[in-house]
């Protein structure tokens, strides 16, 4: 992979890797104007640093990138609106518009999963969307985070539970024990 990634030109490899960088920069910050703007900074650093890349997952590297650039931006605005766009802003952002698969994962997630989702710390934010929306293996998410392995585990079980927590309300019957 490691030879295929040199001897491959920059767009070919965008082409190959793009929908996946942005499907994660869609999750991550919430919005289409966003995720498009993530995408491009990931790919600049990407190409920008290909000489440092190791043999091994090319797309665990892109989506490390993707996930570290989205949080210097967190921590150098203090906070990115993590909401998606309102009903109909879609159709004023030509250059924008979500394709059908960022459709059907709005509508799958729900804005009282996303809200709950936004209102977990980054640190158990990440693991829990890497994990439970982007189906990566731990391990992988452990080599993204650059954190042990055990600590991926845990913090998957601590944002899972409060996500548990938050949206009890909607499952009255699993709080009870009747369902």
């Amino acid at each position: 992979m490691h030879d295929e990634v040199f001897s491959a030109p920059l767009e070919d490899i965008y082409r190959a890797h793009s929908r996946s960088v942005r499907r994660l920069a869609y999750r991550l910050t919430g919005n289409p104007h966003d995720a498009d703007d993530l995408t491009q900074d990931v790919f600049l650093r990407a190409f920008r640093y290909l000489h440092t890349y190791k043999p091994g997952n090319f797309e665990g590297w892109l989506c490390r990138i993707t996930t570290n650039l989205f949080r210097d931006r967190l921590y150098s605005m203090h906070r990115i609106r993590l909401e998606p766009l309102p009903d109909g802003a879609h159709d004023t952002l030509a250059c924008s518009d979500p394709s059908p698969a960022d459709i059907f994962d709005n509508r799958r997630l729900g804005d009282d999963l996303r809200t709950a989702l936004n209102g977990l710390p980054p640190r158990l934010r990440d693991p829990v969307m890497l994990r439970d929306v982007e189906g990566l293996p731990y391990l992988q998410i452990a080599t993204i985070l650059n954190i042990k392995l055990g600590t991926v585990q845990s913090r998957i079980h601590r944002g899972r539970a409060r996500l548990r927590s938050d949206l009890a309300d909607h499952f009255p019957s699993r709080r009870t024990g009747n369902g």
